[in-house]
């Protein structure tokens, strides 16, 4: 594949998530997985690395995995968040500064949160 794609917009989402970006009107439905699920089944000596950018998932994700304490598996964790912004009415409309400073705190206090998830290959090597 040549990377082309006619869909309305690049954004996506887990329909569950209450995603807000304007004009994206096309649904296509991808198989997904339990991520905590998938962490928890993880062999025990194995050192995770994990990168975040999952379009406002995040926040379920995370919140799950702190409850679950599957969250302790995780040695480095990069994240891109996705809070509201109502200057362009987009992303998460429950998640605001506040609640991703809450969470950045809990995870800070775990001491694996690595900061924003770099954007390109090249930043992961500085």
């Amino acid at each position: 594949s040549d990377g082309y794609s006619d869909i309305d917009g690049w954004a996506s989402t887990a329909e569950i998530d209450e995603f807000l970006y304007p004009g994206l009107d096309n649904t296509v439905y991808v198989e997904s997985i339990d991520f905590d699920k998938f962490v928890r089944e993880l062999p025990e000596a194995e050192e995770i690395v994990c990168k975040l950018d999952i379009e406002g998932s995040e926040y379920r994700i995370i919140r799950k995995m702190l409850q679950t304490g599957t969250i302790s598996r995780i040695d480095k964790l990069y994240v891109e968040w996705h809070p509201f912004c109502p200057d362009t009415y987009r992303w998460m409309k429950n998640e605001d500064t506040n609640t991703t400073e809450e969470l950045i705190n809990q995870l800070k206090d775990l001491g694996i949160y690595e900061g924003n998830a770099p954007k390109t290959y090249g930043e992961w090597n500085e």
